[in-house]
Formats: C-alpha cells, structure tokens, sequence
C-alpha cells in the first residue's frame, strides 16, 4: 500500500485514547459549567423555552450528530424540517435581554425600522403606520421581538408578518406574539416566492379571488410593487436555493419607497481598516483663500479624510465630487456627513473631536444608519469598537498615519522628552513654542539615529506617510540639486537618508517657528494629543459649521465616488467642471509612462474655460507642470517652500500650484461653458 504521505496519519492513529477521554472530560465540565445558568434559567425564563444547558446539547446533535432527511423525501420545507423539528425551541434562546445564538439578527430590523421612523418624523402631513413584513425566513419571531428596541411594534406598525417554511419554528413564533400579545403580528408558514400580501391584506390589488383558489405558482407575474414599508431577511437568504428568484418576487412586495434589510452569513466587501488616514494633509484655511469658491462651482476633489470637502461645502458651491480609490476614505466621509445630518453637536464633537463615544454603536442603529450607505454602515459597524473600546485611544490611533503618530510616541519615550511635549504644547507664546522644540524635543525627533533606522526607509515612508517611490524619487531629486550638496559649502551627502532628514527639517521647524500649535494648527494638535481640543480643531469641527451644514439640503450637491479620478472625470459632462482639486496625487507617476499627460488631457476635456487645477507636490518644481502647460493650461506656483519658510500649517509639500485652463485640446470642448452660467443645467449635474 502506498504511503499517505506528508503529514497525514494513518485513520487509525488520528483518534487515540488519549484524545477521547480528554474530549469526554471537556464535554463534563462545559456541561458543569452551564448549571447554574441551567437552573437560573428554569426559575426566571419562560418554561417553553429549553435550559441553555438543553439549547447547546440539542444545537450539537442535530447540526453534529442526527442524520437529517434527504431534500428529495420532503422537498426544501422537508429538509429544513428534519433540521429545524428538534431544536425550535432552542434555535434563539432568550439571555441577559439578547438572543443566546444569533445576536446579529437585530441589525436589519433595527437599522430599517429607524429608517422608517425618521421617514414618519420628516413627513407632512404625518404619514399612516408603516405596514411591513419584516421577515423573510424570519424563524421564531425573536428579531421582531428584538425590533422593540426601536420602535414600538402594537403601534408603530399598522401589519407585520412573519413569512418562515418550517412549521416548527412558525409554530415557536406564534407561542412567542401570543404571549406578548402583539396582535398585529401574523406568522405565514409559506414558501417566500409564494407570499403575495394583498392574500392578506384587504385594499391591495392582486389578491386572491377566492378562498379555495389554489396556492400561486412561482412564476405568476406579480405587481410592480406592494404595500410593504419594510422587508427583512435575517440569516435566511442563503439557506434559500434559488435566491436569485426569491430576491426577484420580493422585490414585487414593496412600496415604491420600502426598504430592504439583509444580515446573512456571507460578507458584502472587504476593507482594510487600518489603511485610512484620520485628517487630511491641506490647509482648509489656505485653500479657501485661494479657490474662494462659490455657488456656481463645480469641484472635484479627492477625498483623503474628508476634512477639506467639508471645508469646500461650507463655502456652498453647486456640486462636490469627493473621489477617493479607497473606500475606508470615503466611508470616513459618509459617517462626518451623516453625523451632521442626525447628530447634535455634543454627539458630532465626541465622535470627531475626542475621536470616542461609548454610544457610538447604538447612535449608529438607532440614527446614523439611514444616512448611511449599505457599505458604510457595514463597515462602521464592523468597526464600532474605534469609537467605544475604554483603553482604546481613538479614531485617530487608527488608519495609516497612525504608524508616524506611534513612532513619534515610541521616539519621545526612547528620548525621555514626553514631558517636553506637555510642555510645549502648554505654551502661551510663540517664543517659548520655539525655545522648547529647539532645546528638547528637536534633538530627539530629528537626530541622525531616527533618520538612518526609521525615517528614511521605505517601507515606513508610505506605510505611516503615504510616500511612494515615484514620490520619494522626486524628494531625492531635490535634494541632489540643493544648495545643502552642491553650494560652495556643503552641508549635507546626496543620499537617502539625508535628503529626508532634510525634508523634514524643511517641513518641521517653519511650522514651530510660525504657527502656535497649542491654539492655532489642528494638524500636529492631532498628531500630539490623538485628540483635537475646544480651542484647536479643524473648520468642519466647530458649532458654526455644523449649525451650516446640519441645514436641510446643505449636504445635497456632495457625490462620493470610491473610483479612479480618471474614471470619474471620463463620466462628467465635458466642460463643467470649474474646480479640480488633486492634492499630490500626480507625484505618484511615472514620469515616461506617459500616465500624467493622459490624465491632464482629461482634465481639460472635462473643466470648462478658466477652470483651475490645484495641486500640491514634494518637489518645488515639479516635472508634470510643464505637462500641464503643453496641454492647454498655464501652471502659477502659489506656494513655494523655501528652506525656512512656511506655505501652510500642515508644511508638508515643497510647492503648491494653480493650474488655469487657457485653451481646448482638439477634438474642442463642446461650448456649453463659457460665461453663460448654463453649465449649471441637469446635464451637467447628472452625477
């Protein structure tokens, strides 16, 4: 006999006696360690329900142990019945006010009845009840029971119903609304593509035309829509083989304004948490002061943190096309808009300013979510813990920029100068900001050390800043032309390690000789503190702001596209824009690979004549700009960085530039801009 092989035993060595007896004991004392619970249970609970101790040992056999019955005896409602029948009772067992084994399943009912309370808040005249079946495979009914959290069932909803095949848990929903009395719940023991409301509901068109009509077939075509407000499924989608038809038939039962709630065993998308950055690395101030921005502005920016487009729609122009390829950005951005849509400013201080609010969970079910994208709020819910966690530092310890925050930490302790940092940022002057940076904390911060072993490698310059090689290539490039290597005296070597020490000593020092941390920069404020203060936070944060954008429609023009910036220009109406916003993004090509022009060219396809691009870069001259100016713009440096000199509070880039359009590319931008302001019409603002 061949040899198994690699490291798999033979059948008969995989279960020793060793292993039996110790599963055995396991078994004893997890069964010891649930009596109590056990005997609580049976004194206080409600006596139809099993024991905890009964639910796990009725939960491992029949999903472990008992031979269930083969579909093709008994069809779907078969199979789901030889699983089901012996464990009804146990399948959501009551415990400490949440369900012992499916927890989750109060996230769609309680995400969509908020919905519909705020839609029933904001009607005029007030709206009729709600009428919703809210679950689809909705089991026992414990998700309803569950959705009283939010809303009160008996009044809020004029009908609810329970659609389930399994007559066993049908029969455990109906015990359980009888017992609480909700009258208004009806349990449906039907196949889901069969469920037609107006079967039940009078004043619906579509129903039955007799009581002994027989049962709907599948593919009976079915009104556009129902009557229903609210649909949910709950872990019960994909226990359904044809899903696909069961979504189709659904969809039919909904008003023409319903909503549609899902949490089920499988994930929507994947997002890595920590490689978002918590506040972006432009100057809102700066900014303003040159785009001043107004009504009939067209901008489009990247989103970063989302700091600067609120910042832009404070100044209210037409539209904003926040655009960012990383979805954790953009997510950062829908929370900060709905938070000023349903939060007070005491809650949108805690969650933004301090970063934690131990009831952001329950703000995000009960008022956030409708605000929400289905992607958003399944990552602020997965995430939640940012926010609340007790020896958690916060939302600004998470995201990339997290890693530059924790090594300045980590180089502060090393250095002893944690002290040095209290102090400076207690310090009432500028003169005595500057004495304590250049005395205790410079040194240590920008020693050769920090230079050679972390600052200058690779890895930590786009893991912690961002920095990519084409980036780092350009600050290199710099460096080797400075007056630091080549003047009559030099004072630096054309390496690496020396050219960022450089740059940070260019960027670092102007900020503390010329801004007051403490009262006036948010942007190293954040990086000391992991907080913003009353007296230091960005222009978005403050009461003013939030009493503008927390207005009705105030937020309305704002689209949030998770795309490539070429892809998002290719789908605006050429000659629209009237601002593009593109941060650093073009140190990030190729110089020959021919990326840059090929997006400039977009660009002016897309801005009408005039428009502007603003850019920032790490070289004080960089090489695209002479891209832009071979294809119908004219670049103006409006910021530069001379050694010792400041162009903005955050200080991070070499040069800042405005970028007009002067002329069209062939084939010509279709003349609907101009002056005529008609560039304001529907088709421009289609997306």
């Amino acid at each position: 006999m061949a040899s198994l092989g690699g490291n798999i035993s033979p059948p008969e060595s995989i279960i020793s006696p060793q292993i039996f007896v110790a599963g055995l004991a396991g078994v004893v004392f997890f069964t010891i360690g649930f009596y109590q619970l056990s005997s609580k249970h049976h004194q206080d609970g409600n006596p139809d329900e099993p024991s905890v101790v009964k639910s796990i040992l009725l939960f491992c056999y029949n999903c472990f142990l008992k031979p269930h019955s083969r579909a093709a005896q008994g069809g779907q409602q078969g199979a789901l019945e030889s699983f089901y029948a012996g464990q009804a009772g146990a399948v959501c067992l009551p415990y400490n006010d949440s369900c012992f084994w499916l927890a989750p399943f109060s996230s769609p009912t309680g995400r969509g009845s908020t919905s519909l309370r705020r839609r029933a808040a904001d009607s005029s005249p007030p709206s009729p009840k709600p009428l919703t079946p809210p679950a689809v495979g909705g089991g026992t009914g414990w998700n309803i029971e569950a959705m009283s959290e939010f809303v009160n069932v008996p009044e809020f909803f004029s009908s609810v119903y329970l659609v389930d095949f399994s007559p066993s848990l049908c029969e455990v929903a109906r015990k359980r609304f009888a017992r609480l009395g909700w009258t208004n719940v009806k349990v449906v023991c039907e196949d889901a593509r069969k469920f037609r409301l107006e079967d039940y509901e009078n004043g619906l068109s579509g129903g039955r035309a007799s009581p002994i009509r027989s049962s709907p077939s599948y593919f009976e075509p079915r009104p556009d829509h129902g009557g229903a407000d609210l649909l949910t499924m709950s872990y019960s989608l994909s226990m359904i083989p044809d899903y696909y038809s069961v979504i189709d038939s659904l969809m039919s039962l909904l008003s023409p304004h319903g909503i549609m709630g899902v949490v089920d065993f499988y994930v929507q998308s994947k997002v890595d948490v920590s490689f978002r950055n918590h506040t972006g690395g432009m100057d809102s101030k700066v900014d303003a002061s040159l785009l001043k921005l107004g009504p009939e502005d067209v901008v489009l920016a990247i989103t970063s943190a989302g700091d600067n487009i609120l910042s832009y729609a404070m100044q209210s122009p037409a539209r904003i096309h926040a655009i960012d390829l990383n979805p954790s950005q953009n997510h950062l951005l829908e929370l900060k808009v709905a938070s000023f849509t349903a939060l007070p400013y005491e809650d949108f201080w805690k969650i933004f300013g301090e970063g934690k609010h131990a009831e952001f969970r329950s703000l995000l079910l009960s008022k956030l979510s409708p605000h929400l994208s289905s992607r958003a709020f399944q990552y602020w819910l997965d995430n939640a813990s940012i926010f609340t966690k007790a020896n958690g530092r916060g939302l600004y310890d998470t995201g990339g920029s997290k890693h530059a925050i924790r090594v300045f930490r980590w180089i502060s302790r090393i250095f002893a100068c944690r002290q040095a940092v209290q102090e400076l940022l207690a310090a009432k002057t500028l003169d005595e900001q500057r004495r304590i940076w250049q005395s205790k904390i410079r040194p240590a911060l920008l020693s050769p050390l920090v230079s050679n072993i972390v600052v200058s490698s690779e890895a930590f310059l786009w893991a912690a800043l961002g920095v990519p090689k084409n980036q780092l290539a350009m600050i290199e490039a710099d460096h080797a032309t400075s007056r630091a290597v080549t003047g009559p005296s030099p004072t630096a070597k054309n390496t690496r390690a020396h050219a960022i020490w450089h740059y940070m000593v260019n960027t670092l020092d102007p900020v503390i000789e010329t801004t007051h941390i403490a009262t006036d920069n948010p942007y190293y404020h954040v990086c000391l503190t992991g907080d913003f203060s009353p007296q230091c936070h960005p222009d978005y944060l403050s009461r003013a702001a939030h009493a503008t954008l927390s207005q009705p429609g105030a937020l309305d023009g704002l689209r949030i596209h998770t795309d490539e910036i070429d892809e998002v220009i290719a789908r605006i109406s050429p000659g629209t824009l009237t601002v593009a916003i593109v941060m650093d993004s073009m140190d990030w090509f190729a110089p020959a690979a021919g990326t840059a022009a090929a997006q400039i060219r977009k660009l002016n396809r897309a801005l009408r004549m005039g428009g502007r691009v603003l850019l920032r870069s790490s070289a004080r001259e960089p090489w695209y700009i002479r891209e832009f100016e071979a294809h119908g713009f004219v670049g103006k440096q409006v910021g530069d960085r001379e050694p010792g000199r400041c162009i903005d509070r955050v200080n991070m880039y070499a040069s800042c530039w405005l970028c007009e359009k002067v002329e069209n590319l062939p084939p010509p931008t279709p003349g609907l801009e101009v002056e005529t302001g008609q560039a304001l019409g529907e088709d421009v603002l289609r997306l």
